[in-house]
């Protein structure tokens, strides 16, 4: 839902920045910002880092792209952020729901495992070469 929503404050500064009206095309790209903030605000380290990280790059990619669309109000950078985000939001639909909490269930069980407490250092014998 919060990339609908990122969606939507995206298309709609597009549509009033076309009018001339940077006032609401602003503030339109400020509620972004925000749900941008707590997407990053959200991701979770410890779970899988590879994905967390990535997904901390491409907010850390719209929320550079929205600071330039306020400076230098061109459409092109608003542009660039429905090109990232299209497909994110995509890919999140495609996701079952519940994947989540089940991964974090997988986490927590593999976790609890008790490790098989060392045993004592094999001897190690070495091997002669000579004949």
């Amino acid at each position: 839902m919060l990339y609908e929503k990122l969606l939507d404050h995206i298309d709609r500064a597009a549509e009033v920045s076309e009018y001339g009206d940077v006032r609401k095309a602003n503030s339109s790209v400020n509620a972004a910002q925000a749900i941008v903030v707590e997407l990053r605000n959200a991701l979770d380290h410890s779970l899988n880092s590879d994905i967390s990280l990535n997904l901390q790059s491409l907010y850390d990619f719209i929320f550079q792209e929205n600071i330039s669309f306020i400076v230098d109000h061109e459409i092109k950078h608003l542009n660039n952020v429905h090109r990232v985000l299209e497909p994110l939001l995509h890919a999140w639909r495609q996701i079952p729901p519940g994947s989540a909490e089940q991964a974090r269930r997988d986490l927590d069980t593999v976790s609890q495992v008790e490790p098989v407490p060392a045993g004592p250092e094999p001897e190690r014998k070495l091997l002669s070469l000579t004949a």
